[in-house]
């Protein structure tokens, strides 16, 4: 049976009297130092009162009380992402998973996590599993929509933005990432309804604007009868091909066909905005140079990638690699320690640290 104090605290929590919250759950404390539930709500007042430290200590109070209990490893996880303590956030979210393994939110805020440091791959596992476990989980279509747009997946990404609207048709953020991919695909006229949906509801969105003067561009400058036969996206047969070219160590025609998509998207999106849209022709473009032996355009190549997306892990590594073959060494030692802070266990730039190092 909850206390008078404790039901006292919840109701001034629920009216944002934070501070009086706090003293009310600091009575309960007093009252029975093992109610696991009064120090749960307590960290919870000191996160909205900005004292999160102590809400964090609060949290390791709850632990101590009870181990088993997966809302503290959550919550805790939580408040470490936001303090961009990553390695520690992660840590309570896997303690999170093994007490309860069907915990969706859990895997979604991890995939938020490497999606943010630009790793794709596991982002996607984990927005995988995600909807697995709910598929009606409409942050995780948006977020998937989101990488697989990043990864030149444009066909995918569409089908989860429309995932993601069907559940919330309100998401205007769902919305607008459709219209940009409609964009891609070169689906002009339809990228076009879609943002003139958003302009009456955000009628100054200058992203919005920006874009439809894109797209209009291109309709007013394209015959009526004539398709764009060679369209700007990234498509997986386009990936095969250019892969399959640089696996045979045939970059200079790699390099050639990479040139020839980033000149295409220059002719027909003149902003640089979007000549720059797509950051795996930028990343193949620096591989294929590095191994040309042309290392400051390679150099411009990977800065080129992490200017569209800043935390592209990859395009950090090889940035890192290409400074200390240029003897740039204090740059390359910044970048390996920037992702070491992410990923401890990268082989990849310890190596590279005792390399420059030795």
């Amino acid at each position: 049976m909850e206390s008078p104090a404790f039901q006292k605290g919840v109701s001034l929590f629920n009216n944002h009297q934070f501070t009086q919250a706090l003293a009310a759950f600091d009575q309960v404390i007093n009252a029975n130092p093992q109610d696991l539930a009064a120090y749960f709500n307590k960290a919870k007042t000191l996160e909205q009162l900005g004292r999160k430290e102590e809400a964090l200590h609060v949290y390791d109070q709850c632990i101590q009380l009870d181990p088993t209990y997966n809302g503290v490893y959550y919550e805790k996880g939580v408040l470490l992402s936001a303090l961009n303590r990553i390695e520690e956030a992660l840590q309570a979210y896997e303690q999170s998973l093994h007490i309860q393994p069907d915990h969706a939110s859990t895997y979604y805020n991890i995939a938020c996590i490497f999606g943010r440091y630009g790793r794709s791959a596991e982002a996607l596992d984990f927005l995988d599993t995600t909807l697995q476990l709910d598929p009606r989980h409409s942050k995780a279509h948006y977020n998937r929509g989101g990488v697989l747009f990043d990864l030149g997946r444009y066909q995918e990404a569409l089908e989860d933005f429309d995932q993601a609207l069907y559940i919330d048709p309100s998401n205007l953020y769902a919305l607008e990432e459709k219209g940009n991919t409609l964009l891609a695909l070169q689906y002009y006229e339809a990228a076009l309804d879609v943002y003139k949906k958003i302009l009456q509801v955000q009628p100054a969105k200058n992203s919005v604007i920006h874009n439809m003067q894109a797209a209009q561009h291109v309709l007013d400058n394209t015959p009526k009868d004539t398709a764009i036969s060679n369209p700007v996206i990234v498509d997986e047969s386009y990936n095969t091909m250019i892969k399959s070219l640089m696996n045979q160590k045939r970059y200079r025609e790699a390099l050639d066909q990479l040139e020839g998509i980033i000149a295409l998207s220059t002719r027909q999106f003149p902003d640089p905005l979007y000549k720059a849209q797509f950051p795996s022709i930028y990343f193949n473009k620096g591989i294929c140079l590095s191994q040309l032996e042309r290392y400051p355009e390679a150099l411009a190549a990977f800065e080129q990638v992490l200017r569209i997306q800043p935390g592209n892990t990859p395009a950090l590594e090889a940035k890192a690699h290409i400074l200390a073959y240029l003897h740039y060494d204090e740059a390359a030692l910044s970048i390996c320690h920037q992702l070491l802070l992410t990923d401890p266990g990268n082989q990849a730039m310890i190596q590279l640290i005792s390399r420059i190092s030795s």
